[in-house]
């Protein structure tokens, strides 16, 4: 680990996955870089707050999580009758 804060290659292997996905991860999640750092080659490297990064990652709702559901029935299944075997009102 670079320091106090992270490569997009540190987030991206806890995130566990790629440095390219990680970048658009990020973006989504609102974090921006707190410092950029210029390597030997004049290559410039964004660094990241790794608290900011653990906490997205504590709060995003997981893969195939349906965030679109609630625990309490919706409107339209409340107010329809039940049904028969045969599929008709009884």
């Amino acid at each position: 680990m670079t320091g106090d804060l992270w490569t997009i290659a540190e987030v991206a292997a806890h995130l566990g996955i790629k440095p390219a996905s990680a970048r658009g991860t990020l973006s989504r999640w609102g974090i921006r870089p707190q410092e950029r750092h210029i390597d030997d080659h004049g290559r410039a490297h964004s660094l990241y707050n790794p608290a900011e990064v653990r906490a997205a990652k504590t709060t995003r709702p997981g893969r195939g999580r349906r965030t679109d559901l609630h625990t309490h029935h919706s409107p339209q299944q409340a107010t329809q009758p039940p049904r028969g075997p045969e599929g008709n009102t009884p």
